[in-house]
């Protein structure tokens, strides 16, 4: 009988092992989004509505496209109304929102944002899954990255286009990691639509086209010449009217132009050297505000005591220098790792030149790549040492949590 009894107990010990085991990953996946909606609708009751960065413009663009029946234009003066110069896909997209949601349709287009990044999040899961393989903690701690950074719960709390943005980047990603030529092709819609989201997603093009001239080496020419092709093809039929919309509107394929002339009483460079800044001092002021506000959300211009921010920057240190590794390790994914790096980069670099004419030193403007940095942070942690993830993963929390008393 006692036999029996630990045959019994072993088989459905036996048993329930293999049931977490099969059913543990989707257990803490939902875990992951219940936790980060929970943090969504927390910051939301806490940014009043029309108050989160630059959400009162963004409703405004998707109300121009609701009443008058055709896209804004961007005037000087903007009168309020500064992010008509944006491209559409996301007030498109929330078009359905405006007219079915009544007066309310606001605070339904606020859920909406947040919905769009749960996608990014779990488009960041599956992309993780391809990238490291039976790693559950990495495939599991880059969305987990993403969906607990302070300053993007802060993001997805209000109603902005970096949503959208940040999503489609994320597929984008997601299909260049398998390198058949078709997944070049859906890359190419991606990105299509991840530039009709938002403009600064144009990096994925050169980092893409660089990482196929790399590929020259082992690839033969004719399969490279036709990914790039397939790349390049869906991004001028879908998103290449919007430029020339621009030329005509503008003067310019980008709009830059009337942007500046439209952002003109912005603060420049110039107040800054004007004050006394040297040009050292003025990049480390801008650096010094992007560190920190990629941490933690910048809605009113307030920082949580600096003790708050080292661990991120240690701990980023040793992504680096795990990802260093990885690259040298991996000869399978090294390409697929160093177009990862080059879109996050040329994000980065995109955001210099943008702080050479205007101070708009806000780290949220690297998120539409946040899904690339979510991966390689991950993957750099893991090639050191396995616990060192989760460990951050669990001090975001904490971050997310103490940040809530800067939102407003």
């Amino acid at each position: 009988m006692k036999r029996r009894h630990r045959e019994s107990t072993r088989l459905g010990k036996g048993k329930t092992e293999k049931w977490f085991e099969k059913r543990g990953e989707y257990i803490l996946l939902a875990l992951i989004f219940i936790i980060y909606f929970l943090l969504v609708f927390w910051y939301s009751s806490l940014i009043p509505l029309g108050k989160g960065v630059d959400e009162e413009a963004h409703f405004l663009y998707v109300e121009d496209v609701r009443d008058f029946k055709t896209l804004p234009i961007l005037q000087v003066p903007h009168r309020g109304h500064y992010e008509s110069h944006q491209p559409p896909l996301f007030y498109l997209l929330s078009l359905p929102i405006a007219f079915l949601g009544g007066e309310n349709w606001r605070i339904w287009g606020r859920w909406f944002s947040s919905f769009i990044v749960a996608v990014a999040g779990f488009i960041c899961y599956l992309a993780g899954k391809r990238l490291f393989g039976d790693n559950k903690t990495l495939y599991l701690g880059a969305p987990a990255f993403l969906l607990f950074l302070p300053g993007n719960i802060a993001i997805s709390a209000g109603f902005t286009n970096d949503t959208l943005a940040q999503a489609l980047f994320a597929l984008a990603i997601y299909f260049f990691i398998k390198k058949e030529e078709r997944n070049w092709l859906w890359a190419g819609i991606a990105t299509a639509g991840a530039i009709l989201a938002k403009l600064n997603c144009m990096v994925l093009v050169p980092s893409a086209l660089l990482v196929l001239i790399l590929s020259l080496k082992s690839e033969e020419r004719d399969i490279v010449l036709r990914k790039f092709i397939f790349f390049l093809a869906p991004i001028l039929l879908f998103s290449g009217w919007w430029f020339v919309r621009n030329k005509l509107l503008y003067g310019d394929f980008l709009g830059w132009r009337i942007f500046q002339k439209a952002f003109d009483s912005s603060p420049h460079p110039s107040y800054f050297l004007e004050k006394g800044f040297s040009w050292g001092d003025y990049w480390k002021l801008v650096l010094i505000t992007c560190y920190a506000s990629f941490w933690t959300p910048l809605i009113k211009l307030r920082f949580l005591p600096w003790g708050y921010y080292f661990l991120p920057g240690v701990f980023s240190c040793l992504a680096f220098i795990g990802f260093l590794k990885w690259l040298k390790e991996d000869e399978n994914n090294r390409l697929v790792l160093i177009l990862i790096a080059l879109s996050f980069f040329f994000l980065f670099l995109s955001f210099l030149r943008f702080n050479l004419y205007f101070f708009e030193a806000q780290g949220r403007y690297l998120y539409p790549a946040l899904s690339a940095f979510a991966l390689l942070f991950a993957g750099g942690l893991g090639r050191l040492n396995k616990l060192l993830l989760p460990i951050f993963i669990f001090y975001l929390l904490i971050l997310a949590l103490a940040s809530s008393s800067i939102l407003y």
